[in-house]
């Protein structure tokens, strides 16, 4: 209590001035005899023989001289001693700096414990001293205190605790003709210190108070009336000029635009009202302009982010708040959303399909042009317009078919396609998506007898190798150069070496595989071959172009030779799709590594065919997906387990040219494979069906196909 903390600071007061009155005044005032002074010394310093006391004793008076005899000698020998001594200043050198550090030491060791002292503890020396004034530590805050709220709206009641953690917050409330409080626990805020909770539906007005620990808040008063509020909120955006945009209606109360657009808050409150103002930022007041069918409406200049309210009139002119405090967001001009939704990544086409190209393109002020852009076999890029008019929709969603037939396309040709949107009100600011490929493909797989060889299959792989590593320095040449603005300068630098020296080392492959070939009869003999063997230095000149224009660091004209790399890449890799079945005439350990691989090849194809077929399946049929994908699984498994053997039967060849003759692996990935082709078989008893015997077929040609090698 205030009348406790006023006498404990008077005691306090009371005892610090006696305490310096007692050690400090009355010694000041204490009047030493100089007999007294001389003993004090002689005692400190014993050399003085009492020479400074009997001196102290002699009476020099003006009819008196000390010159004479004894008497002078002593004076002579006094103020010799007292020289030698420093005038008795070394007396007490060694206590004073005793009680120095004493000093400093006290008052460090205060100053750690005030430091150290719980803020409890702070308060009450603040109290005692008289520097704070607050009597309790402990303090209960409640908003918002009395209110008058609306009827039927909801309050929210906000209590911070300072200096304590109470255990339990309560409310305490009376509503209506009810004369018993009821108390309801408040949950915790968004801070330790802060607790809260709502009153709902507030028909009556009634009293409230909040219970924390020992202390109680004052009693509250809400009063329930029949207050306006704001039922609806329509907003119309009038962009600046230089957009071009047209007036937009929304309904809503927060506001999000760029700078310079003026924005018609038209305002439909819950009662007739005779007015109203709209509170700009909680400080700055408009009033409200009356508008039809009992409408108010303001007017706002977009300049920079805030808030505003809008407060309408009861009773007498009191103007009470209506509405929550609605944003107001100041926003930049955001470059255009462009993405490619189909078919959304790399594909295999034939050249006479027809392939649908969706894209889609939002902008939060509008969009003036959509194009599709694609480039054949790395030519010249051709612009297709998707959107060019005078509208400018902030959303687009559109589509183009490319007609491949009349492009004059065969197989490994490449095309590459993006999409880029143009902002309808920043000039030059526009979005292009990831570029993405259209590999022309064979209408089917074709399978001839060929002189046999082992080399060529796994020279196959390898270039299909390459080829995908040459799209995707295709795929970073073009998004550097797309993104070159947001990068540093010296980032740009180390990515646009980095993609120099990804296309050196794949022209170095390259280059190595046209050395191989060049050393083989075969080569002679294989019409399909001598094409590659004519694709692949036309690969490795458009890599020279590629890497020269990235020693330039020029990202934009690297890209059209990296393109026709990836070309000739293609159409090289073309020749492999037309399988080779080798005839096991020899009987040497090379043609069965041949045959093995052709197998192989055959295997793989026959479980694409499985894969798309148990996939159409598995969306009409799904009770027999569980046992399909098992089934799948394994004859995954048997397709690495014979690429694995494969590559034992190709290093056996290199190390031995004897006859291999029949291998029991070949025996065990049979047996397996018949194995698998048993689950189908009753698979399909189980749940017959047109397109799992189709399945089953293909699975038995395979089983068939790797006994025969076995």
């Amino acid at each position: 209590a205030p009348s406790v903390v006023t006498a404990l600071r008077t005691v306090n007061y009371v005892v610090i001035a006696v305490a310096l009155a007692l050690l400090v005044g009355v010694p000041l005032l204490q009047r030493v005899s100089d007999a007294r002074l001389a003993l004090y010394v002689e005692e400190g310093e014993p050399s003085l023989a009492m020479a400074l006391a009997s001196a102290v004793e002699l009476k020099v008076t003006p009819d008196r001289s000390a010159a004479h005899g004894l008497e002078a000698g002593l004076l002579e020998q006094v103020l010799e001693a007292s020289r030698t001594i420093d005038h008795g200043r070394r007396l007490e050198r060694q206590a004073l700096h005793r009680a120095g550090m004493v000093l400093g030491v006290t008052i460090a060791a205060v100053v750690i414990l005030m430091v150290s002292l719980p803020p409890s503890w702070h308060h009450g020396l603040k109290l005692l001293a008289g520097i704070s004034t607050t009597a309790s530590p402990y303090r209960l805050s409640v908003a918002p205190g009395d209110v008058r709220v609306s009827r039927g709206s909801n309050q929210l009641i906000v209590a911070r605790v300072d200096g304590f953690e109470p255990d339990a917050v309560k409310l305490v409330t009376r509503f209506g003709p009810a004369t018993a409080w009821q108390a309801s626990k408040m949950t915790a805020g968004t801070d330790v210190q802060a607790f809260e909770t709502f009153l709902f539906d507030l028909n009556n007005s009634g009293e409230y108070y909040v219970q924390a620990g020992g202390l109680r808040s004052a009693v509250y008063r809400i009063d329930v009336a029949d207050l306006p509020t704001v039922r609806r909120i329509d907003l119309t955006y009038h962009y600046p000029r230089y957009t071009g945009l047209p007036p937009k209606q929304v309904v809503g109360g927060d506001i999000y635009a760029v700078r310079g657009t003026r924005v018609d808050i038209n305002v439909t409150p819950s009662l007739p009202v005779s007015g109203g103002a709209l509170v700009l930022n909680g400080r700055e007041s408009r009033a409200l302009l009356a508008g039809p069918d009992e409408t108010w409406s303001a007017s706002l200049e977009i300049e920079q982010t805030g808030h505003y309210r809008i407060d309408l009139p009861y009773g007498d002119g009191l103007l009470v708040t209506a509405s929550p405090n609605y944003a107001i967001e100041v926003s930049p001009d955001r470059p255009p959303m462009v993405h490619i939704s189909a078919p959304g990544r790399d594909s295999r086409v034939t050249s006479v399909e027809e392939p649908l190209i969706e894209v889609t393109a939002n902008d939060d002020l509008g969009i003036s042009r959509l194009e599709l852009v694609y480039s054949i076999n790395g030519g010249p890029e051709q612009t297709l317009p998707l959107h060019a008019d005078n509208r400018q929709p902030q959303e687009l969603n559109t589509a183009h078919t490319l007609f491949l037939e009349n492009l004059g396309l065969q197989p490994g040709d490449l095309i590459a396609y993006y999409a880029r949107a143009r902002d309808a009100v920043t000039e030059g600011q526009q979005t292009t998506t990831d570029i993405y490929f259209m590999e022309v493909r064979p209408f089917d797989l074709t399978f001839r007898q060929s002189q046999g060889g082992g080399g060529a299959g796994m020279q196959g792989r390898q270039e299909r190798l390459l080829s995908e590593q040459q799209r995707q320095l295709v795929i970073a040449t073009f998004n550097l150069a797309r993104d070159r603005q947001s990068y540093k300068e010296d980032r740009f630098v180390e990515t646009v070496n980095l993609l120099a020296r990804s296309e050196a080392r794949i022209r170095d492959r390259v280059e190595a595989i046209i050395r191989r070939l060049g050393k083989r009869a075969i080569m002679q003999a294989d019409q399909g071959l001598q094409r590659m063997l004519q694709e692949l230095p036309q690969a490795v000149e458009a890599m020279l172009e590629t890497e020269a224009a990235l020693a330039e660091r020029d990202p934009d004209a690297a890209l059209a030779p990296a393109r026709k790399a990836l070309r000739h890449l293609q159409r090289a890799e073309a020749v492999f799709r037309d399988l080779q079945v080798a005839r096991a005439g020899s009987g040497g350990q090379g043609a069965n590594s041949a045959e093995a691989q052709d197998l192989a090849n055959l295997f793989k194809l026959e479980l694409d065919k499985l894969r798309s077929q148990y996939e159409s399946l598995q969306h009409g049929q799904p009770p027999a997906a569980q046992a399909l994908d098992d089934t799948l699984e394994k004859l995954q498994e048997l397709a690495r387990r014979q690429e694995r053997e494969l590559e034992r039967l190709r290093r056996r060849a290199e190390l031995s040219a004897g006859p291999a003759g029949s291998d029991s692996s070949q025996r065990a990935l049979a047996e397996e494979l018949e194995k698998v082709v048993r689950r189908l078989e009753r698979l399909s008893r189980e749940q017959p069906d047109r397109k799992l015997e189709a399945m089953l077929n293909q699975a038995r040609a395979a089983a068939k196909a790797m006994r025969r090698a076995a």
